[in-house]
């Protein structure tokens, strides 16, 4: 009979040498084992969602650098009060507004955001007013004023909106798609900023079995719907992927593609070939370029043959399993809040995987593992009518093979261990509930 270790299938471990590391803990093998990347020059107009800020912004300018009106309207004296004036000009937005100086009797036309005009001193709106005489070219020429102004009225003063040299954004600032950030950046004056450097992300399926191209499948072939997932949720995150396609079940092959992509990117992603199949290469493929695994198994449900291992520059592989449910819940359990650390991101595992309580959502009640804690796939929303978060689960078939149960999934439910007093959960409890795409409103 073959011993144990011969390098033969019959020889194979029979039992993984891998301990299962509490999620948590594997979590923060991996945050530490990498850093955030270090700061770079980046132009305003290539600034995009998921960026960090390494520096903080200040404004090289007061906003407004001028007194600028508010409302369409007049410039007047507001110590005139009502009556008939003679309209000298307008003062509109661009223009600099003093060609012409208000006076006692007189008043200036004047647009949204245009400079008051020296000697006003309020504002009054056009819907306050009436026409009193047109030349023949059709300029106003006298107006009447109906209602009476206050000093400073409709007027946003130097400074209102952002004071010189004050600090609009702070050091490890998320840039977001509500695009407020970056509408910061562009008003404080510098065109040019510090940011974190953005992670280059591989995305790498393996499995012989594999199908990819659209073609029928053929006995014993599967779909790959794992990279494309990955791809799309990395992308979302800020990274930049890049596809690394499908490699074969072989641990030479493998670790060429990983030697390749790992001189581009910051890390590479994988799915399948972790767990103890005779034809799971990912783990010797590593090896043999020298990586250092940092947590081989977790102890939780799905994804229990997640790997992470550190790699020689600073880079990593984060081997998920090759079940697509379980690839994309260890991707947001553990290869998501690395990235973020990577983009800058501040704080802990608290904001690096994000989770709040929330009110479960069932029909049935959940029948609790008793060896690994379950992480099932939810639809967060915040129930505006309860003031609480709610998470429903309406699929209840949470196969770790099942895609589908990510359909519509923007968070995973934690379930804790299965006790004799506490076998099940039901629909009303309150459990944590991690966040891994933005939630509903209801």
């Amino acid at each position: 009979p073959a011993a144990p270790g011969d390098g033969t299938v019959a020889g194979r471990a029979r039992q993984s040498p891998h301990r299962m590391v509490p999620v948590d803990e594997a979590l923060k093998r991996a945050l530490d084992s990498v850093v955030a990347l270090p700061p770079v020059d980046v132009a305003l107009a290539d600034i995009r969602a998921g960026m960090v800020l390494a520096e903080p912004v200040t404004a090289l300018e007061p906003v407004p650098s001028y007194a600028a009106s508010v409302m369409d309207g007049y410039a007047v004296l507001a110590a005139d009060g009502p009556g008939e004036y003679r309209v000298l000009g307008a003062s509109t937005a661009g223009g600099d507004g003093q060609k012409v100086q208000v006076t006692s009797g007189t008043i200036v036309r004047i647009a949204t955001g245009a400079p008051l005009p020296p000697g006003a001193d309020a504002v009054v709106m056009v819907e306050d007013t009436q026409l009193v005489e047109r030349d023949a070219a059709g300029e106003e020429v006298r107006v009447r004023v109906l209602a009476k102004a206050d000093k400073g009225q409709y007027i946003r003063p130097v400074g209102h909106d952002v004071a010189a040299g004050c600090e609009l954004l702070a050091a490890g600032t998320v840039v977001t798609s509500a695009g407020g950030e970056v509408g910061a950046m562009a008003l404080s004056g510098h065109t040019h900023f510090r940011m974190h450097g953005v992670p280059r992300v591989g995305v790498l399926s393996t499995g012989d079995e594999l199908v990819s191209d659209g073609s029928q499948l053929a006995p014993g072939r599967v779909r790959d719907s794992n990279r494309p997932a990955l791809v799309c949720a990395l992308r979302a995150l800020g990274c930049v992927v890049e596809d690394l396609g499908v490699a074969p079940d072989d641990a030479e092959q493998l670790a060429g593609v990983l030697d390749k992509a790992l001189h581009t990117c910051h890390g590479v992603v994988t799915s399948g070939g972790v767990s103890m199949g005779e034809r799971d290469a990912l783990r010797p493929a590593v090896a043999r370029l020298g990586g250092s695994e940092v947590f081989g198994r977790v102890l939780m449900k799905p994804a229990k043959p997640t790997m992470f291992a550190a790699m020689p520059q600073g880079r990593f592989v984060c081997g998920l399993p090759g079940n697509p449910a379980s690839a994309v819940v260890a991707l947001h359990m553990f290869a998501v809040p690395v990235l973020r650390k990577m983009l800058g991101h501040p704080g802990g595992i608290d904001s690096l995987r994000p989770s709040v309580q929330a009110v479960l959502r069932v029909r049935d009640p959940l029948v609790l593992d008793r060896l690994r804690p379950e992480y099932v796939r939810a639809r967060l929303a915040w129930d505006k009518s309860r003031a609480e978060w709610v998470a429903s689960v309406g699929d209840t078939r949470q196969q770790s093979s099942r895609m589908a149960s990510m359909v519509a999934a923007n968070a995973l439910v934690a379930l804790p261990l299965g006790t004799d007093e506490r076998p099940e959960v039901r629909d009303g409890e309150r459990l944590t509930a991690i966040v891994i795409a933005p939630v509903f409103f209801e």
